[in-house]
């Protein structure tokens, strides 16, 4: 709940500093334009722009997660989920970012079993 909250507040902050702080659930917006929308949400949350001074960006999990507390926020409110197309399923723009983010993530480093 701490997680969706503090999501769903970096959200409304965003939302303002793009003009769209009067409509956070978007009822506005086409879908095309909620998938674009939550789209330059993520890369402000993978750039940091509400973590304060990262030496790095954040991991796409990390993003994706964020996005998901926000479309879980718009359900809770009755909203649809807005990272959703007409046929049910995660936006193509969104499904092509998150993918994108996931490769530009470094790799994780294998560490050795303990014997």
């Amino acid at each position: 709940q701490a997680y969706q909250t503090r999501a769903w507040k970096r959200w409304q902050t965003w939302g303002q500093s793009v003009g769209i702080g009067n409509d956070p659930f978007l009822r506005n917006f086409n879908t095309a334009d909620k998938h674009q929308l939550l789209g330059a949400f993520a890369m402000a949350v993978r750039n940091g722009r509400f973590s304060g001074d990262l030496q790095h960006p954040l991991a796409e999990s990390t993003v994706r997660n964020s996005i998901s507390y926000v479309a879980q926020t718009f359900r809770d409110h009755g909203e649809r989920n807005p990272t959703k197309d007409e046929d049910g399923e995660t936006s193509r723009l969104l499904q092509r970012l998150f993918r994108g983010l996931k490769n530009d993530d470094p790799n994780k480093r294998q560490q050795k079993a303990l014997p």
